[in-house]
């Protein structure tokens, strides 16, 4: 059975709390308005509010068959008992993988929380930190308790898997998460930066949308992706990279084409030895220099630091 606890509908999990009545708009004793009205903000500001109970030090969750969907503290709450919705200053809010056990934390300055619609609204420097240490940032989020799902059209940065030290950082517009899977997707406008191991470079993709999967540390770039390094790029339908592995990797899939040097490479699917100086071309690969000699075959590796390519089942001549 699904049940949500919040002051109003049977208190539960109350802490240090302050009750305070606010006069209602009108008298000469409450609050002004127009005080508060110019952030821009004013949706999640208790002087906006027809709040008739306000509490400090407020924390309630939502929980179904005992176990917790989601958890809220703040540092101030306003209750609007009539409509069940609670606005909030300084918000930390909880949401629980019932899978996993894993949590996702969210920061932000202002919260509204939607009883009946089962919704969680936060807004303003808004972080969100899932558990293998990447954070998410934007400024506004919309947590679905029926879907169990995060959703953003707002523009949001990414970085990681270190916040003090990432070895990525990404940039989006729009995003679409899954609590259960961690499965984070960027809706468009998507551009990343990788720092390579061992390497001093950065590697730059963009592409037109992109998913990030926080508990395989992967990340997936999605339509008219592009990857660029100072003497290569490599172009693909979709590009995947994993951020943790020893021996680190581009994987591109579909309408494959790179440029290395003198040399324009095209293929089915590439894979890109990031710490290394090999590209692998697999598919109906292809080589063409800038003389026009051209080169086919299966499997082609072209050495990034030479003119070097080696071939299997070779159809054309003239590369070395």
């Amino acid at each position: 059975m699904r049940r949500i606890n919040w002051v109003g509908r049977g208190i539960a999990c109350l802490w240090a709390f302050t009750v305070v009545f606010w006069p209602r708009q009108g008298d000469p004793s409450g609050h002004d308005d127009s005080e508060r009205q110019g952030s821009g903000e004013r949706l999640y500001q208790s002087g906006s509010t027809r709040a008739g109970l306000g509490l400090t030090g407020a924390r309630f969750y939502q929980s179904n068959d005992g176990k917790k969907r989601w958890s809220i503290e703040s540092k101030f709450a306003e209750l609007y008992q009539t409509e069940n919705t609670a606005f909030m200053e300084h918000v930390t809010a909880r949401f629980f993988s019932e899978r996993t056990g894993n949590v996702i934390t969210t920061k932000s300055r202002y919260g509204r929380s939607l009883v009946d619609r089962e919704q969680v609204e936060l807004t303003g420097g808004v972080s969100i930190r899932p558990p293998q240490g990447y954070l998410f940032t934007t400024e506004q989020i919309l947590y679905d308790g029926k879907a169990g799902s995060l959703h953003s059209d707002a523009a949001v940065q990414m970085k990681g898997p270190r916040e003090d030290y990432p070895t990525m950082t990404l940039r989006g517009v729009g995003l679409d998460a899954n609590i259960e899977t961690e499965h984070f997707r960027l809706k468009r406008q998507v551009w990343a930066q990788k720092q390579i191991k061992g390497r001093g470079e950065k590697l730059r993709i963009t592409s037109r949308s992109g998913e990030f999967f926080t508990m395989e540390n992967r990340a997936v770039f999605v339509n008219r992706a592009r990857a660029t390094l100072p003497d290569v790029t490599i172009e693909g339908d979709l590009m995947e990279i994993g951020l943790q592995n020893s021996s680190e990797s581009l994987r591109a899939t579909g309408n494959v084409r790179v440029k290395s040097r003198d040399r324009v490479g095209t293929s089915q699917g590439a894979i890109f030895e990031l710490s290394g100086r090999r590209i692998v071309l697999d598919g109906e690969a292809d080589v063409v220099d800038a003389s026009g000699n051209r080169l086919e075959g299966r499997r082609i590796v072209i050495f990034t630091d030479s003119e070097r390519v080696e071939v299997d089942t070779a159809r054309g001549g003239g590369l070395q």
